[in-house]
């Protein structure tokens, strides 16, 4: 019995490593884990048996080098204990703030985005997490260290170390196979790794990147030019992670913009508040570019890289155009399908070589900066500018930032205030603003743990899908508009979402000839125009444009309901709420309004890129 413990050992700490991440795994993803198909179980279990091999070699590795000498094997183990906790603390983090482990496609942008996770570490870690990590780092090395001396002067049977690479490359290779296929269903380390493995192969040796990985350079339809009929400026401030429910003109009791707030109550006669206006997507790559061309999101790629920009239409009157942003531009050919010969000025980070201040863009300052030079550059003439800030993002950039999460984001809504307060003082200077149709809104809203999870990407909850929608039409210009603004007015208590803001601009510019392909392929409505108040508005963060599939979501709008198709580990949740008695979005009502979800399923169906999210969601439906 000794000579067989003797032969056939087993280091306690692999088996701590290993419990470590099962008692981890069962209790912080017990929801995941309880509805698990069969193969997500046999994953599992496979991926425990392959890190499980990987330990053992590795020990028998460790052991052989240090019978050449004590230390040789240390600096090997210290690199391997410093990626195993890496890749732990990153997965248990990104379950901790997104309430999901990363998948495949996590580990895609991470490594094809690596400026945009810098910033958002560098803006995040201190230098304790450094410590944290360094002492946990050089705890489990020496432990490991210590453990795996203790035999080095015994040996393995040749048949247990053969056995042992068996299994790890069986186990391996069943996982790398199914690293996208079977969604979250092995340890973090393991699957952290295969993924890795499969993005390098695709990339450095297949050269192959992921289908809908990005934008590419539009082919736009031409607008034929016209004379303009309207003698109105328009202004569209559009905000980064900016949500409704933290704003006081939209019900927050405290007062984050009290120069806004100022500006709407003044204003009153001549301000027009959307109560309920919602994002397209809540990543602002497909948000975006959605909104200013007027696509939705369940659209096709062909369909958004043939539509004109917002400029486009401005253009074709004669208007002078520019587009200033705080943000990077630097990614997923942002540069690329903005440019067109319709704007005048176009600057973002890159071009105005900005430092990188804040997330992976820059101050709002320097961009507030450049409107002004572009508001002197114009010199009266007719214009339409979109104004871009950043301020808003993850991690809430101010002046000094402080306390919770909650209240960063506050303190940057304040900032942004400031930041609203100079675009009005130069159209006051440039005695503009009674001539200029100012309309604001943001690309998405963001969470804070109202549904177990922060920031955005994630669903469409209304902490994420709700944005801040106004807008400002001079007294001076209402006249031009008649019996539209009675109507832009009783249109304020509808739902509506940013598809809507190209064709309402297209008829505050009454621009005359639109190729009817343009105005055909429009799912929003101008907002100066009566439409369906039970109308479908879409939501949608995976399409041909954006497939990466980290968080498979869909959500649609129609009156009163919302509903929602939510992935969660390997399965999805299907919820429908009354947002309007059910503001915190609590009760299901999926199996009482039957029809209703029939009647949205339907509409669903109509659009591949939705489509084939409610399919998934149909074969693997959540049990809670």
């Amino acid at each position: 019995m000794n000579k067989l413990k003797y032969k056939l050992f087993i280091p306690h700490i692999v088996l701590f490593l290993l419990a470590i991440q099962f008692l981890g795994d069962t209790i912080i993803r017990s929801d995941d884990i309880s509805n698990w198909q069969l193969d997500d179980f046999l994953t599992y279990f496979i991926s425990l048996v392959t890190a499980f091999s990987f330990w053992l070699l590795f020990a028998w590795l460790t052991v052989s080098l240090q019978r050449i000498h004590w230390l040789m094997a240390f600096p090997g183990v210290f690199i391997v204990f410093l990626i195993e906790t890496v890749i732990l603390i990153l997965c248990y983090g990104y379950f901790d703030y997104f309430n999901a482990m990363p998948n495949f496609y996590s580990w895609e942008y991470i490594l094809e985005e690596p400026t945009d996770v810098y910033a958002i570490l560098t803006s995040t870690l201190k230098i304790t997490h450094f410590l944290v990590l360094t002492i946990s780092t050089a705890l489990l090395s020496g432990i490991w260290y210590w453990q795996i001396g203790r035999y080095r002067d015994k040996k393995f049977l040749s048949y247990s170390v053969f056995a042992a690479l068996f299994f790890f490359l069986i186990g391996s290779a069943y996982i790398f196979i199914n690293v996208r296929q079977i969604d979250q269903s092995s340890v973090p380390d393991v699957n952290s790794v295969a993924a890795i493995s499969s993005i390098a192969m695709d990339q450095y040796w297949h050269n192959t990147t992921t289908t809908g990985s990005g934008l590419k350079k539009a082919n736009r339809i031409e607008i034929p030019q016209s004379k303009a009929e309207v003698p109105a400026n328009v202004l569209i401030i559009v905000n980064e992670s900016l949500r409704r429910k933290n704003l006081h003109a939209f019900g927050y009791p405290v007062d984050t913009t009290p120069i806004m707030s100022n500006f709407l109550k003044t204003h009153e006669n001549e301000v027009f508040i959307f109560q309920n206006a919602y994002a397209n997507a809540t990543t602002t790559m497909l948000s975006l570019t959605s909104m200013l061309t007027g696509v939705s999101t369940v659209q096709t790629s062909d369909i958004l890289h043939q539509s004109p920009l917002v400029f486009d239409y401005a253009k074709s009157l004669n208007y002078q155009t520019f587009f200033v942003s705080a943000q990077s531009f630097a990614w997923r050919n942002f540069d690329v399908f903005f440019e067109t010969p319709s704007l005048d000025i176009f600057w973002n980070k890159e071009i105005g070589f900005a430092p990188r201040v804040h997330d992976i863009g820059t101050d709002d300052r320097l961009m507030i900066r450049e409107f002004k030079k572009s508001m002197q550059r114009i010199d009266k003439k007719p214009f339409l500018g979109v104004v871009h800030t950043n301020c808003n993002h993850y991690p809430y950039f101010s002046q000094q930032p402080s306390g919770s999460l909650l209240d960063r984001y506050n303190q940057s809504i304040q900032f942004l205030d400031n930041q609203f307060d100079e675009i009005i003082k130069q159209l006051l200077e440039s005695e503009l603003l009674d001539k200029t149709i100012i309309i604001f809104t943001s690309d998405h809203g963001e969470a804070f743990g109202e549904h177990n999870y922060f920031g955005h990407l994630r669903t469409f909850y209304e902490e994420e899908s709700g944005i801040p929608f106004w807008i400002y039409i001079p007294q001076a210009l209402q006249k031009y508009y008649g019996e539209k603004i009675e109507t832009l007015r009783t249109n304020t208590k509808l739902n509506i979402s940013n598809v809507d803001l190209v064709p309402t601009v297209i008829d505050l510019l009454k621009v005359p000839k639109i190729p009817e392909v343009i105005r055909n392929n429009f799912l929003g409505n101008s907002l100066l125009n009566p439409f369906d108040p039970n109308r479908y508005i879409f939501m949608l963060n995976n399409n041909e444009v954006s497939n990466y599939k980290i968080f498979l979501s869909l959500g649609v709008i129609s009156g009163d309901y919302k509903y929602m198709l939510i992935k969660k580990g390997s399965a999805f949740r299907e919820v429908t709420f009354n947002i309007r008695l059910d503001q915190d979005e609590i009760n299901n009502l999926t199996n009482v309004h039957h029809k209703l979800v029939d009647d949205i399923q339907a509409e669903i169906r109509k659009y591949d890129s939705a489509r084939k999210i409610l399919e998934l969601a149909q074969q693997n439906p959540y049990n809670k």
